[in-house]
């Protein structure tokens, strides 16, 4: 990637702030908000120039209504992404969280944690996304952060960065949705949703995941076949988790 500096833009796909509050309406339904809880996830994109391109999100975890802490499954799902990508045009460019009902900051964890993006790549960003405070047009309940200095290490202050959503028309964009789909990333949502309810169906899936319906029935037969569902079953388009 060379010696990057910090970007004089970035760029987000309106598909990545759907991706992220998707994610977290899922732990969010409950009436009382004490029950809600974290997630997390990572960002796929790309630099060009001076430029942060951030085509994607991929949901990694979820934890309580505070914090999160990666499973041995999300280690394993994190490092199959990072070498997938390794000789493709595509890198991961930082992470998104969650602070339901907590309000948008950054944390000293966050600083931490933001570490391990920036240090490597520093185009990467950290967006933080609150659901209760998603009132537009006068809030869109996110912001996205980086590290003043990264040589600094945990006492680094930190900034909010301006960004811009849309739909960014480019065939690279194409590419990486037809591309790089990971099996455990679809196993790790289905998992994730059996806390929450009895069944989904082929189509929440594939707004999701942006798979067509043909595509996610394969990816979930085959995991059937290789037992890796646990014990879901697939009938006319719904899979049933319980």
């Amino acid at each position: 990637m060379g010696k990057l500096k910090p970007p004089k833009e970035i760029l987000i796909d309106n598909v990545v702030i759907e991706q992220i509050k998707k994610h977290s309406k899922r732990f969010c339904i409950d009436n009382n908000k004490e029950n809600w809880v974290e997630v997390m996830g990572i960002f796929i994109g790309k630099s060009k120039k001076d430029i942060a391109y951030i085509y994607r999100a991929i949901p990694m975890t979820h934890g309580t209504s505070t914090d999160f802490q990666f499973s041995r499954d999300e280690y394993v799902l994190y490092a199959q992404i990072d070498e997938a990508l390794l000789d493709s045009k595509f890198t991961i460019m930082g992470w998104y969280h969650t602070h339901p009902a907590r309000r948008v900051f950054f944390s000293q964890e966050d600083v931490v944690n933001q570490l391990s993006y920036q240090t490597g790549n520093p185009h990467a960003v950290a967006l933080v996304y609150d659901p209760e405070q998603d009132t537009p047009p006068t809030n869109l309940g996110f912001d996205v952060y980086q590290l003043d200095d990264p040589d600094q290490g945990q006492f680094s202050n930190y900034h909010s960065v301006s960004f811009k959503v849309l739909d960014i028309k480019e065939k690279e964009k194409k590419e990486l949705f037809e591309k790089f789909y990971f099996k455990e990333e679809i196993i790790n949502e289905l998992f994730a949703m059996s806390k929450l309810k009895d069944s989904v169906s082929i189509k929440e899936l594939e707004e999701i995941f942006y798979l067509s319906n043909q595509e996610l029935e394969d990816i979930i037969n085959k995991a059937m076949k290789l037992n890796e569902f646990h014990n879901y079953k697939l009938k006319n388009e719904v899979i049933y988790l319980k």
